[in-house]
């Protein structure tokens, strides 16, 4: 037998495990195929669920010929591992059957492979749904996707129960958990020619690149300031709302490269975070002079509802 036509048959039986890999990485959210990583290492992943999966679709079409054999037809395990093994004996019999199993019906074997592909691609697409559902993401490092960014931008890593990401008593959210979350707020240093500044600002949403590394933020309500300007406590959730500190950069939203950044902050708001400075900045604009014009400051990164995600 052509050695490439058997190359192709073993392919067409390890792509369900790489189907079932990327639908259950990817899921709903923005993740980056390039994460997968490369064909070499995708491989032995892939055939382990490859295995099981060809296993279970093959006993489910077996298990509805009995039910139904004038719908669906019989599968000739001779002749698939005749092809798969490329050992046909010593003659030309093994070798006629199974060709003429191969050539008697394409569309059997179409259909087949079409089920097989699809049946994978839900598999995954409903394991990620389960796993997210009950959060064994967060409660499991077994179940963890290769997604930190996602787990970060999203305030989940508060759940994670690894000793490395409790939060110590030094810390004055120590209590925060994920369902508490109600914003990130970024703020990264940039190098703009021979000055450093701090961007501040709600992150919205991220990109990656080709590779799978994180490519862009999109944040709401950006602000910024000189790196050599009085450092403002990032513990104290109602400075953010100091207007003489941060300039606001006009517009919807800002996107900030990270090739730019030199460095990343990441700080968790809750809803009586939000609260807390709506009130301060209220109060603001209350004691400002009744002949003063100007408006009074306005948070403008402060989200009116959770970012989705």
């Amino acid at each position: 037998m052509n050695l490439a036509f058997q190359a192709l048959l073993i392919l067409a039986m390890l792509l369900p495990g790489m189907i079932f890999r990327s639908a259950y990485n990817r899921g709903v959210w923005n993740f980056p195929l390039g994460r997968l990583g490369p064909a070499s290492e995708q491989i032995p992943k892939a055939l382990i669920h490859a295995l099981w999966i060809n296993s279970t679709w093959a006993l489910i079409a077996h298990g509805m010929h009995g039910l139904a054999p004038s719908w669906v037809w019989a599968i000739d395990f001779r002749a698939v591992a005749c092809w798969v093994s490329n050992d046909f004996g010593r003659d030309q019999g093994e070798f006629s059957r199974a060709l003429a199993a191969l050539v008697a019906s394409p569309m059997r074997i179409f259909a087949y492979v079409a089920g097989l592909y699809g049946f994978s691609w839900l598999t995954g697409e409903t394991c990620h749904h389960l796993v997210r559902w009950f959060k064994l993401d967060r409660k499991y490092v077994l179940f963890r996707f290769d997604h930190e960014w996602h787990y970060l931008f999203r305030g989940e890593v508060l759940d994670f129960p690894d000793p490395s990401y409790s939060r110590t008593l030094g810390f004055p959210r120590a209590a925060l958990m994920a369902e508490d979350h109600w914003a990130t707020v970024v703020a990264a240093v940039v190098e703009l020619k021979e000055t450093s500044y701090i961007y501040l600002g709600v992150v919205v949403d991220y990109f990656f690149d080709e590779e799978g590394n994180l490519d862009r933020l999109l944040l709401d309500g950006a602000r910024r300031r000189k790196l050599v300007d009085p450092v403002i406590d990032a513990g104290d959730p109602g400075t953010y709302g100091d207007v003489d500190q941060f300039q606001v950069i006009k517009g919807h939203y800002f996107v900030l490269r990270m090739n730019e950044i030199r460095t990343m902050n990441i700080d968790y708001l809750t809803r009586g975070d939000v609260e807390q400075v709506r009130a301060e900045t209220a109060s603001l604009g209350t004691e400002s002079s009744e002949d003063d014009e100007s408006e009074p400051p306005n948070p403008g990164w402060i989200p009116d509802r959770r970012p989705s995600g």
